[in-house]
């Protein structure tokens, strides 16, 4: 991660502030608005400091305070999904904490469109064939099926390139996959787009379903 750097117009002990590159792969995203709140389970938390991306996607966010848990918080916005981050404040007072450079620096994800399954919907215990619409640029897509009755992946995952979960399961470009018959309860099946060099992926799609 880049050095910090002291903080333009800075009030010695009080400005804190932290930068970075909001990003859908490699694309900025433009003109974009991007808030510093307090970390909260449910909702969203205090606002301690707004921002809008530049045309490179760059921004800055001053009201850092070390006494409360914060995070980055990208709304849901246009074509984009909702993203957080959490922050780690400076240790010295007075200075930009840097996210780095783009494309890994606040990268976001678009919406993939699932087909096959409608959310929440009651299915017989059957093979199921979900399809997705494609995401352009994306280098591999990934499925995963976690049981929400026993919080355990359904499928031998862990080969999605950058992705450490164990429960994601490497489909190449093949923008289906048949989901096995699987015995009654509550499942949640999740396609994540990917693409070379970027990390966090750029979309991202999920059902919950329940089998009788």
């Amino acid at each position: 991660m880049p050095t910090p750097t002291p903080t333009p117009a800075c009030v010695a002990g009080a400005t804190l502030a932290i930068d970075g590159y909001v990003t859908w792969g490699r694309v900025p995203v433009v003109g974009a608005r991007i808030e510093l709140r307090g970390e909260h389970p449910i909702g969203e938390g205090a606002l301690f400091g707004a921002a809008v991306t530049d045309a490179n996607g760059y921004f800055m966010l001053r009201g850092i305070d070390r006494s409360v848990r914060q995070e980055i918080d990208f709304p849901a916005q246009s074509v984009y999904l909702q993203t957080r981050y959490p922050v780690f404040p400076p240790v010295a007072a007075c200075v930009v904490e840097h996210l780095g450079a783009a494309p890994n620096s606040f990268n976001v994800n678009k919406a993939i469109t699932l087909k096959g399954i409608d959310a929440g919907t009651t299915v017989s215990s059957a093979p199921l064939t979900i399809t997705w619409d494609p995401m352009p640029t994306t280098s591999v897509y990934c499925v995963s099926l976690l049981s929400n009755d026993t919080g355990n992946w359904v499928l031998a995952g862990g080969d999605c390139p950058d992705v450490p979960s164990s429960g994601e399961k490497n489909v190449g470009l093949d923008r289906s996959y048949t989901v096995p018959a699987l015995p009654p309860g509550r499942y949640q099946f999740s396609v994540g787009a990917y693409t070379t060099g970027v990390l966090n992926g750029i979309g991202w799609g999920t059902r919950y379903f329940t089998v009788r």
